[in-house]
């Protein structure tokens, strides 16, 4: 490499690292904004997935020069470090690198685990829910990185070193250095502390009365996760079929269906990404009534939920007779808006929520049971939420 670019090349990583403690500020924020504050505007969602996606941009660049071009000697300086060698400068270059690489790895680690992998059926491989964790290792890394820069910076200033390190006996540990380095540390520690612990602040309450089942946290209200949105509603062309082993196959039009004996329950609602609401008010038809309606057979022992974009789930008959159990149509003493599964969802609050199926247009009593959507692609079939029953084995 050219020598007039490679000072060139340490200035731009100086600054590219300093650009990337202040895009992991924001990122943190605005994650955080969304986990523990509730803001579920869709606006905050894209703002934190475009910053999630500058931020990996930045320090996979960031990283590549600082490995591949500014080439740095681990197994010298390492050798030298245990033979008591090393300058306190180098100490500190040293040190500094230890912590970039760990914050390469933790970087790397809240983006992948950020992606909704649960799209794509990958979400026992890089769970959501560890997101939040790698975010804590992410503060920890970067705190710790920018202090000791913080440290090696002063001390090059103060030295007026430029492209080589000093002489032992040139350098010394001074007052400043050391106060700013235990000051950084302490930092770090009551940063891992605090978010270690505040993403659990919300479900205190809720857990002491067994509320929010373990792995889960509260939300203000119901957020919109699906593989993909149909078309807008149009009451003529739509109708609910129910068949399979019933005695009385059934096709209602959205009025037939809204006529048949209704029901109000406040219930929960618990995601599989890990976020839970606990008061949904709905209102809607009970299962066990379109049961009742149906008659199914003697052998009937599931019902495999079909939906609009091909969309499935199954449960067994013990299940769906719940009390709580519906086809609903309307939330909160509202229309049920159609991201969140209008017309008519099934709702069942006792499993993970990937079982209450929205835009449901046919229910197809079985024998055997059917493995769903999800389910076919690692999900748990029995998707209990209070044993985080949430991948099958």
């Amino acid at each position: 490499m050219a020598k007039s670019l490679r000072p060139r090349l340490i200035k731009f990583n100086r600054g590219l690292s300093w650009t990337l403690s202040v895009f992991s500020v924001t990122l943190l924020a605005t994650g955080y904004g969304q986990t523990i504050l509730d803001i579920e505007a869709d606006i905050a969602a894209r703002i934190h997935a475009l910053q999630g996606v500058i931020f990996m941009v930045l320090l996979l660049f960031h990283a590549a020069i600082s490995l591949f071009v500014l080439w740095y000697d681990w197994e010298g300086n390492i050798g030298k470090f245990l033979r008591g060698e090393l300058s306190n400068l180098s100490k500190m270059r040293l040190a500094q690198r230890f912590t970039g690489l760990v914050l390469i790895i933790t970087g790397f680690l809240v983006g992948i685990t950020g992606i909704d992998w649960f799209k794509l059926g990958l979400g026992w491989l890089f769970p959501f829910k560890s997101h939040i964790n790698y975010d804590v290792f992410l503060t920890v890394s970067g705190i710790l990185h920018v202090a000791i820069g913080v440290n090696f910076a002063l001390m090059r200033r103060r030295l007026r070193i430029k492209d080589s390190p000093p002489t032992i006996a040139a350098v010394s540990q001074t007052r400043r250095d050391s106060i700013i380095l235990i000051a950084g540390t302490v930092v770090t520690l009551f940063s891992a502390l605090y978010l270690g612990s505040i993403t659990r602040l919300s479900n205190v309450a809720e857990r002491l009365t067994s509320l929010v089942p373990p792995g889960q946290y509260e939300v203000a209200s119901l957020r919109k996760l699906h593989v993909e949105l149909p078309d807008a509603f149009d009451e003529n062309n739509w109708t609910l079929e129910v068949d399979g082993l019933v005695e009385n196959p059934l096709i209602l039009s959205y009025r037939e269906l809204l006529a048949l004996p209704r029901v109000t329950r406040v219930s929960p609602f618990h995601c599989v990404t890990g976020w839970s609401r606990l008061k949904n008010v709905w209102e809607g038809t009970l299962f066990s009534t379109i049961m009742r309606e149906a008659k199914p057979l003697k052998e009937a022992k599931y019902a495999t939920i079909e939906c609009e974009k091909s969309y499935t789930t199954s449960l067994p008959l013990s299940d769906l007779a719940r009390d709580d159990v519906m086809l609903a149509c309307r939330l909160d003493y509202a229309e049920l808006p159609h991201p969140h599964g209008g017309p008519f969802r099934l709702v069942v609050p006792h499993k993970y929520a990937y079982k209450s199926a929205k835009w449901v247009r046919r229910i197809r009593f079985t024998e055997k049971q059917e493995l769903g959507f999800w389910e076919s692609t690692g999900y748990s079939n029995t998707a209990d939420p209070w044993t985080e029953d949430r991948y099958s084995s």
